[in-house]
């Protein structure tokens, strides 16, 4: 019976003869909604890396509070002739670099302070090596034949605990530094181990140096610096598509150390007038090398609600799950690069006055790496990911990898003035692509002043560039809290015309404007951006667009 009353509207309509456009139409819309929530997704997480940026180049913090103090030298006295210099047996020095140091002091006549010099010398080596807590001494005596005795005090590991950590188990931060109990401390070791770990974890550790209970005894201390574990915040923007409803509300639940491992699990979803869209994602450190796996489910359901086919009830659901690993292979206080790898399934469904009508399914498999590095002037960052994919649908399966570059730089001109180029595209091998896996132009995360993925196509590219700066009439805290913003944005999508027909100016476009930044508090941030089309192919663009994205942190 619905099948009879679908070709019966079709009918009256005028579009029996273009069935199968409708159902394509549908299950375009589809993979077009579920591919532009994954954008959006990319797009926050470049946004909140491009904001952490500052704290990667910070030194390793290393507090020394054992006691460095030099005991009172007396003055010169009797000069004495020195035949030999015994010091205890050492870990750290050589035989040969101990005599280096000794030799020019053996066979003359030396004062008191003639021999702590020879005594800061050996300090100097220890220092050096990276034994900041080994130490030479020289003890009061009688010297006897012209004997002088060293004392080679070799500091080593006494207790090792953490502290600060009220979401971080002890094991997780322990068992990802090498210096244990009784081990000599050697500070070049822990500052590499500082500077990787902070590197590749979302919390900062900070070490003291503490004497310990025994003589000769150092304790470590790591305090950790944790950031908040619970989130609930509110979202807000007008990036939904205008099939399915540009105004969004939607909520944002995450733990960032569910079980104390700095595993993360984060819950949100968006409602627009025709889509709801959930995704679910957990992340947790798998080794003491930084490799992190990653699962994630996402589900959309979609309604059109205008457009030329809004009357004809169609929609669709899709879902998708996915695993990745990531694995660092440079981190330091300057640069970072990581390699990834993954797999994602993704079911899309139309429907056609609830009758499906079509169904594809696409398996993917992503592999690449990222790089970051902080200089004087401001941020680079580039992801390369090539993937391999393979579409199924009831008529056909098609096999294509696609080639993704990602690319952000920022410039700080001085404290208050920032400015940031952004470009990605994509390359494709096969034409036409699956929806889900096209590339979109247009709307907030792109070119502003256009429709949310305004242009659709199997390859494309975009760029933009933007400035931040203070507005001229606030002051205090207001020119941090509310930032002006200028932009220019430019992209392409080159979708499959058959027939060997070439792009033309109509997938191009080009928009600049002005925005708003805003940080007031935890309770609201945002952007809120005024874009102007440059290039308008049609009726159908406006003059201006306003495009926002608000955020609040109510816990």
């Amino acid at each position: 019976m619905k099948i009879i009353k679908i070709c019966l509207l079709l009918m009256t309509c005028g579009l029996l003869t273009f069935p199968v456009v409708a159902a394509d139409l549908g299950s375009v819309e589809t993979g077009v909604v579920h591919k532009h929530s994954d954008d959006l997704q990319e797009y926050y997480r470049l946004e909140k890396l491009i904001k952490e940026k500052g704290s990667a180049d910070e030194e390793a913090q290393i507090d020394d509070e054992t006691d460095r103090s030099v005991p009172p030298r007396p003055e010169n006295g009797t000069r004495i002739l020195i035949n030999e210099i015994v010091t205890d047996p050492s870990e750290i020095l050589s035989d040969a670099e101990i005599e280096q140091i000794t030799s020019s002091y053996k066979g003359s006549v030396r004062s008191i302070n003639d021999l702590f010099e020879m005594v800061d010398k050996l300090n100097a080596l220890y220092r050096d090596k990276g034994f900041v807590t080994a130490k030479a001494l020289l003890p009061p005596q009688k010297v006897e034949n012209g004997v002088v005795k060293i004392r080679l005090v070799e500091g080593r590991v006494g207790n090792v605990l953490v502290e600060g950590n009220q979401h971080t188990r002890d094991s997780f931060v322990l068992n990802r530094f090498t210096l244990n109990q009784g081990e000599l401390v050697r500070l070049d070791t822990l500052e590499q181990e500082l500077i990787f770990f902070n590197a590749v974890n979302d919390i900062r550790i900070r070490a003291t140096l503490r004497p310990g209970e025994a003589t000769g005894e150092t304790d470590l201390i790591l305090n950790a610096e944790e950031p908040r574990n619970y989130e609930v915040s509110i979202l807000s923007d007008n990036a939904g598509t205008e099939t399915v409803g540009e105004e969004r509300i939607g909520m944002k639940l995450a733990s960032y150390s569910l079980l104390g491992f700095r595993d993360a699990l984060i819950v949100s979803g968006y409602l627009s007038e025709g889509s709801k869209t959930l995704s679910a994602g957990y992340s947790v450190p798998i080794n003491t090398l930084g490799s992190k796996l990653s699962i994630g489910y996402g589900l959309n359901r979609v309604e059109i609600q205008s457009g030329p086919f809004s009357d004809l009830d169609i929609g669709g659901d899709s879902y998708s799950y996915n695993i990745n690993i990531d694995h660092p292979l440079i981190a330091n206080q300057m640069s970072s690069m990581n390699l990834f790898a993954g797999y994602q399934y993704n079911n899309s469904n139309t429907d056609f006055s609830g009758v499906r009508i079509a169904q594809t399914k696409v398996d993917t498999f992503p592999f690449g790496f990222d790089y970051k590095r902080i200089d004087s002037r401001g941020l680079w960052y580039v992801r390369n990911t090539v993937t391999y994919g393979e579409e199924r649908d009831v008529n056909d399966d098609n096999h294509f990898f696609l080639y993704k570059l990602d690319l952000v730089r920022s410039f700080v001109h001085n404290r208050e003035v920032f400015s940031l180029i952004r470009a990605n595209g994509q390359l494709s091998s096969h034409h036409p692509l699956v929806s889900t896996q096209q590339f979109q132009v247009g709307g907030l995360s792109s070119v502003r002043g256009y429709a949310e993925g305004y242009l659709v196509g199997d390859e494309g590219y975009f760029v933009s560039a933007e400035t931040k700066f203070p507005l001229p009439f606030t002051e205090g805290s207001w020119r941090e809290k509310v930032k002006g913003a200028v932009f220019i944005d430019h992209g392409a999508a080159f979708p499959y015309k058959g027939n060997n027909l070439s792009s033309n100016h109509e997938d191009f476009i080009i928009g600049t404007g002005i925005g708003l930044s805003i940080n007031w508090s935890q309770y609201l941030t945002g952007r809120i951006d005024l874009g102007f089309p440059l290039a308008k192919h049609g009726d159908d663009i406006d003059s201006f667009r306003i495009h926002f994205t608000l955020q609040s942190m109510v816990f």
